[in-house]
């Protein structure tokens, strides 16, 4: 039993990491348009989703996926921050940063460890 528990939480893992790929891919993008003083256009909702549904789950991240994530995140606001106008029919944000902070309380110990790696 506990060896079909692990192999699913390995699959589940490996395919989070695709969809972590395409959240990180994102970020870059919109990063890129943000510094170029350009609207990132419109929310990529399929892609927060998957960083949400993610957060929801009650077993953790492993912790090098939690530090990238973590590292994306940061970027996405520093662009939020520096041109919010350009976020403001983004509603998925709002609910991405809800789900992180239920994340990070429910796993506060995985949290720090990862926040202390960000660089």
């Amino acid at each position: 039993m506990k060896a079909d528990v692990l192999i699913d939480q390995t699959a589940e893992d490996e395919y989070f990491e695709m969809e972590l790929l395409d959240f990180v891919a994102e970020i870059c993008r919109i990063k890129t348009s943000v510094d170029q003083q350009k609207s990132p256009g419109s929310e990529k909702s399929e892609v927060f989703r998957c960083i949400i549904t993610r957060f929801s789950k009650p077993t953790p991240m492993p912790l090098d996926q939690l530090i990238r994530l973590i590292q994306a995140l940061n970027i996405l606001a520093n662009s939020v921050y520096n041109s919010p106008l350009f976020f403001i029919d983004w509603p998925l944000l709002q609910t991405m940063y809800n789900s992180m902070k239920s994340y990070r309380a429910s796993n506060q110990m995985e949290c720090s460890k990862a926040q202390s790696s960000v660089t």
